[in-house]
């Protein structure tokens, strides 16, 4: 067998001159599930308003039980909280609960809830106007 025989058995060993099979299967890829078998998305918050919420359980803070939202407000808005809750607070003397800027935004978005009715326009300003107040930028 010449030298160039061999090279070509070899070859044929490692399969380069034959035709290409796989070896094995291909991994089968995840089937989509039906739209019948996906979960379903969360539902949509009621856009009424909830009832008010009964006292947390016994050895949860009243915080755990409340819903997490960021909001963004201006600088000043934030100091006036900030300085009306840190007031609030030294008026109590140690009475009743904490008051926290938290408290404070939650008061504020039930006033504004209360006077829904009275809500109308298509920008910041209107919707200032249309219940008493002024709009400071």
């Amino acid at each position: 067998m010449s030298p160039k025989a061999r090279m070509t058995d070899l070859s044929d060993l490692f399969g380069k001159n034959q035709p290409e099979t796989p070896t094995t299967a291909p991994a089968a890829a995840k089937p989509e599930p039906a739209k019948s078998q996906r979960k379903p998305a969360a539902p949509k918050p009621a856009t009424k308003r909830p009832a008010p919420a009964a006292a947390p359980p016994a050895g949860v803070p009243r915080y755990l039980t409340l819903v997490r939202k960021e909001l963004r407000i201006t600088e000043d808005q934030a100091d006036q909280i900030g300085r009306t809750a840190r007031s609030l607070n030294l008026a109590r003397q140690g009475q009743g609960e904490r008051i926290t800027d938290n408290t404070l935004v939650r008061l504020g978005i039930s006033l504004l809830l209360d006077r829904v009715g009275d809500l109308h326009g298509t920008t910041e300003a209107e919707l200032y106007e249309s219940l008493g107040l002024t709009h400071e930028e």
